[in-house]
């Protein structure tokens, strides 16, 4: 036998027994079945030779980026699942897992492959849920229909056909995971009751996408909201349910049970969750959607002719997106289709690039309330001009309400608003009233822009509200744009009636403001003061990093107005633009990342001590406020009013308190 070889197999039995000598951790256990729920237990961890090791504590590594740890919890000295895993998309996975001995600074770690078991029939296919199934699951029950699996290119699609059948209190389940597009075509739900909305829902967990579509269907919900009682959502998902809190949207991100999430693949690409195709009827509620895209929600059917009526949305976290938050309405010609009866409500949208909200198509019954906005990131380097408002709506039919909003750093102004008739003359005589928000920094000249066109007959109301801190820095992009204007309200309206009464606005404006660009509107302007006003204090919004100035944070660019929709005429487009974080300057020139006069990398503590790179977004008002007081921003279980058909002028009732055959109104606020 070659000697070389003798010396190898002499030697390798030695090598193996230095290593045995020190400890190693063991797993009992590295295997698991799919589809089962968060916190499945794995195995049992132990040192393999443990001689002088004491009071061992064991942990997944942090910071480890070839593992898969984010999928896995140890509590005291067992491994847990927490993701629900599909075979079908990885059979392996990889967690790296260290052990310290309690007063030493001895440190062991290993790496350990954990094997997903297949699963066959009904457990793993989607479908209706029989008896059998249904007692597998707590949240589940007989006659749901539960989708399990995706595509190899992480896709759902299911069409119309294949969710025919469904009624209330059954539901759909979305699986948890993580997924590409989930595509639901939703024609052949029906449902006659928006107390009994149909659930579509995650189920073992959250589910996470980059885009959804939901295509037409009548009186069904889309929500995230953990509820045992309903059977939605996942327990450990529960967003801005959080202590003791029902909209506590501290530190929420990632914590939602549907996550629609565009990871920056595109900042003016596909809208993240899209509504359209005969849709009405609907609810969304306790969804994040964040990171990109044009639109967070959009929400519309372009040349649609049946009107989305009794859509609810609620408790919604939107944040960092590349336009609009919510795109509700199309802004093209007619024919379009109309809202009545919507409610926005409970909302925090913010950091978006242009507005914050975008409603158009309005009618009677419509009532944007008690939500937090803060746009125009882009305002420096619009997609277009025009487009760097805190808030746009545009009605076709009277009665709407907007009220209790908080709105942040808008751009131009805080309100861009319209009256065009639908038909005429206007079937409902109730007016268009705007009423307690409060408005805190805006770059632009003016408050309010009410355009010229209206129907000749809805009044306008704008009371109660507070305006404050314009700081004038909007020649920067538009050097003689509304030069002329200092005023909270520029109204440009055609014969209606416009009432501005006991407004609040502070010194950085002079005049409350009223008839502009030759209107003919009839004004009505009582009871308004400029003083000092209190600046806004949330809980947690920003943190205490040195951060907290909504009108220094936008969206790099080297040069103003780079699109191409942009235009040039009174701008000034294509100039290098010039930022002054501290004692540096920098003119159309990005920085680099090791420059730390320009960039300060701003980190904020969580409550369990863990780092985060984004802001805490906890935008509840300081119960000590004067704007908390008066019911403005998010509030605590404010709900819809059902009230019975026909008796639309009596108090309303929770849900889940009537029949079928209701009417779906707002409910009247405290200031009422």
């Amino acid at each position: 036998m070659n000697p070389l070889i003798l010396l190898f197999f002499w030697c390798m039995p030695i090598g193996v027994l230095a290593i045995n000598l020190s400890p190693q951790i063991s797993l009992s256990h590295q295997m698991l079945p799919e589809n089962e729920d968060l916190f499945f237990p794995i195995g049992k961890l132990s040192l393999a030779t443990d001689t002088n090791w004491r009071d061992v504590q064991f942990s997944l590594t942090p910071e480890a980026p070839n593992s898969d740890n984010q999928f896995f919890r140890i509590r005291n000295d067992k491994l847990f699942s927490f993701y629900s895993f599909d075979y079908e998309v990885e059979p392996l996975y990889t967690v790296e897992i260290e052990a310290a001995s309690l007063g030493s600074s001895n440190v062991l770690v290993n790496t350990f492959l954990i094997e997903i078991q297949d699963v066959k029939g009904k457990f793993d296919t989607d479908g209706f849920v029989d008896a059998e199934l249904a007692n597998k699951y707590p949240q589940v029950q007989k006659g749901d229909y539960i989708i399990f699996n995706q595509s190899i290119v992480g896709d759902i699609f299911k069409s119309a056909e294949k969710l025919a059948g469904i009624t209330y209190p059954n539901k759909i389940l979305i699986k948890g995971g993580r997924y590409n597009i989930i595509h639901l075509r939703l024609f052949q739900i029906k449902n006659q009751s928006v107390i009994n909305r149909i659930a579509v829902t995650n189920f073992l967990g959250q589910v996470r996408a980059k885009n959804v579509r939901l295509y037409g269907g009548t009186h069904w919900r889309f929500t995230g909201q953990y509820d045992p009682v309903e059977g939605t959502g996942s327990p450990y998902f529960t967003g801005c349910q959080q202590n003791g809190s029902t909209i506590d949207f501290g530190f929420s991100r990632g914590n939602f049970g549907i996550w629609v999430v565009n990871e920056w693949i595109s900042e003016i690409g596909e809208s993240n969750l899209y509504i359209g195709d005969q849709a009405s009827h609907f609810e969304i509620d306790h969804i994040e959607v964040s990171d990109g895209g044009f639109a967070g929600l959009l929400i519309k059917e372009e040349n649609g002719t049946q009107d989305m009526d009794q859509v609810y949305l609620h408790h919604l976290y939107i944040h960092d997106i590349g336009s609009e938050g919510i795109y509700l309405g199309s802004t093209q010609r007619d024919p379009q289709h109309m809202f009545h009866d919507l409610i926005i409500e409970n909302c925090v949208i913010v950091r978006t690039g242009s507005e914050a909200l975008q409603t158009g198509q309005l009618g009677d019954g419509c009532l944007i309330r008690n939500n937090v906005l803060w746009g125009a990131l882009d305002w420096i380097d619009p997609f277009q001009r025009f487009q760097d408002n805190t808030i746009q709506f545009t009605t076709r039919e009277g009665g709407i309400r907007v009220e209790n909003n908080v709105l942040l750093a808008g751009g131009e102004k805080f309100f861009n608003v319209s009256n065009q008739a639908k038909e005429l003359p206007n079937r409902s005589l109730s007016p268009i009233t705007v009423r307690n928000n409060l408005s805190w920094g805006c770059h632009g000249p003016i408050g309010v822009y009410q355009f010229k066109r209206t129907d000749g007959q809805t009044p306008w109301v704008w009371e109660k509200n507070y305006w404050g801190r314009f700081i004038n820095d909007y020649d920067l992009v538009y050097p003689d744009h509304l030069s002329d204007t200092d005023q909270v309200f520029a109204i440009a309206s055609e014969r209606v009636s416009v009432q501005i009464l006991d407004n609040i606005f502070d010194l950085s404006v002079k005049n409350i403001g009223g008839q502009y660009n030759n209107s003919t509107a009839i004004i009505k302007s009582l009871g308004n003061e400029r003083k000092v006003i209190d600046q806004p204090v949330f809980v947690n919004a920003l943190g205490v990093t040195g951060a907290s100035d909504y009108m220094r944070w936008a969206r790099w660019t080297s040069t103003i107005g780079t699109s191409n929709n942009f235009p040039s005429y009174r701008t000034n487009k294509g100039k290098p633009f010039t930022f002054h974080p501290g004692i540096q300057t920098c003119t159309g020139v990005e920085p680099s990342p090791d420059q730390t006069d320009y960039w300060v990398m701003l980190s904020w503590e969580t409550p369990n001590g863990a780092i985060s790179y984004y802001p805490p977004d906890d935008f509840r008002l300081e119960t000590s406020s004067v704007y908390h007081r008066q019911g403005i921003g998010i509030q605590e279980n404010v709900r819809p009013c059902y009230t019975p058909a026909g008796l639309e002028g009596r108090s309303g009732v929770s849900r889940g308190a009537l029949q079928k055959g209701t009417r779906f109104l707002p409910c009247k606020t405290r200031n009422d």
